[in-house]
């Protein structure tokens, strides 16, 4: 921990006019546009002005070490990241205890760190942790608790079946080479796939088979691990070419498989990792198609495919369409799961958020209200999201009284 002298302390001060919040908030929004190094530099002047003004162990400076370990994770530099994540969860056990949503926020960042380090049973172990403290002050149907659940299974997943399901996928694609070893024939032959001019030509099962193959792999090669930037480059044209094929598959009136849909969201985060936007896009597109087909059997899972598509909308910039989208997605969740549920309060903080990059100020100022005091209540005042709320929310009203019109 460093100590700041009075020398030091005086020399940040011209920067220091600018609020640590602010600064906090700034270096967030960098981060989701994978501005990694403008959100370094300003993550670690935030962490400097809350450091001096609240101290060293204040929930304030502890929620700034998280995000600093978080984008260390992101820029692969995981030793660092788990400096970060050591000093944050000490700081929080100690000042708010084990069983503490910000602990186990804290935990659940461990965890991730771990799984994308290769180390599973480390990972498994904390995820356990995180999964039973979620369970137990956030209920069972939290989507904070769904989500820990699903990386945790993940991870027991690729513990114990991974090498499995990685041998079927290859053993289909390998069906399906253009070029194929014969054993009886001691040499190599062209795949009927070449006289037949394509994909289209083989069978509808066989079709599948293919398509079911390319996926399964691709989604256990993304979950290998912390691939570098090229690796990622390199992988991202085969998830689209292979969503493709899938479409192909499902043009001869076959419905494609929820388990399908479930590993094309999986590869659609990892595309938007990469800020491939029109390629997640396409993505969430064929997701959000097949599950509008089958929404009254699952409208929940519909309206997160729907929120999906409108969040990469916002990422183009096409705030209009995305605009759309959220006000369906908002009314959806207002009638499936009710207006105070933590995902319709999610849905309300998207389309704030939304309307504050769209500058429509006075739009998103309610919605950023009845966001937070829903998050207040059904999350508590010191839960990230709430304080990532109040912070947009803040930022806004800032931007407004001094009479700026964009939001930049």
């Amino acid at each position: 921990m460093h100590m700041w002298s009075k020398r030091e302390k005086t020399e940040v001060q011209a920067w220091m006019e600018i609020p640590a919040w602010a600064l906090h908030s700034m270096a967030e929004s960098s981060h989701r546009q994978e501005k990694l190094k403008e959100a370094k530099w300003m993550y670690e002047q935030a962490l400097v002005g809350y450091e001096i003004a609240l101290g060293p162990a204040h929930i304030s400076t502890l929620d700034t070490v998280n995000n600093l370990g978080n984008l260390y994770k992101d820029q692969g530099k995981l030793a660092e990241a788990e400096k970060m994540y050591e000093r944050a969860l000490a700081g929080y056990e100690k000042a708010l205890g084990p069983e503490h949503t910000s602990t186990l926020d804290s935990v659940h960042c461990f965890a991730i760190l771990y799984a994308d380090q290769g180390k599973l049973a480390k990972a498994e172990k904390i995820y356990e942790r995180a999964l039973a403290g979620r369970e137990k002050a956030l209920g069972p149907e939290h989507p904070s608790t769904l989500g820990t659940g699903s990386r945790a299974g993940c991870v027991w997943f690729r513990l114990r079946y991974a090498e499995e399901v990685s041998d079927e996928a290859l053993e289909a694609l390998s069906t399906y080479s253009l070029i194929q070893w014969k054993e009886e024939q001691a040499g190599y032959s062209m795949h009927k796939l070449v006289p037949a001019w394509g994909f289209d030509r083989l069978e509808v099962e066989e079709q599948g088979r293919y398509s079911r193959g390319n996926l399964a792999f691709l989604k256990s090669a993304t979950q290998v691990g912390q691939l570098d930037p090229v690796k990622k480059s390199r992988i991202t044209p085969h998830i689209s070419s292979s969503v493709a094929r899938l479409r192909e598959w499902h043009k001869g009136s076959v419905e494609v498989p929820e388990r399908s849909l479930d590993v094309i969201c999986s590869l659609a985060d990892f595309v938007r990792g990469t800020g491939q936007y029109y390629t997640e896009y396409e993505l969430r597109a064929s997701d959000e198609a097949e599950r509008a087909q089958r929404k009254e059997q699952d409208e929940k899972g519909w309206l997160r495919s729907l929120s999906d598509l409108a969040a990469v909308l916002r990422y183009q910039g096409k705030y209009e369409a995305a605009e759309t989208m959220n006000r369906q997605a908002l009314e959806g969740y207002k009638k499936v799961l009710g207006k105070e549920h933590p995902s319709t309060l999610t849905s309300v903080y998207c389309l704030a958020y939304l309307l504050h990059q769209k500058a429509d100020f006075a739009a998103a100022v309610p919605l950023y209200e009845r966001a937070c005091s829903g998050y207040v209540v059904r999350l508590g005042p010191s839960h990230p999201t709430t304080t990532q709320c109040v912070s947009h929310m803040s930022s806004l009203k800032s931007l407004m009284s001094s009479g700026k019109s964009s939001n930049e």
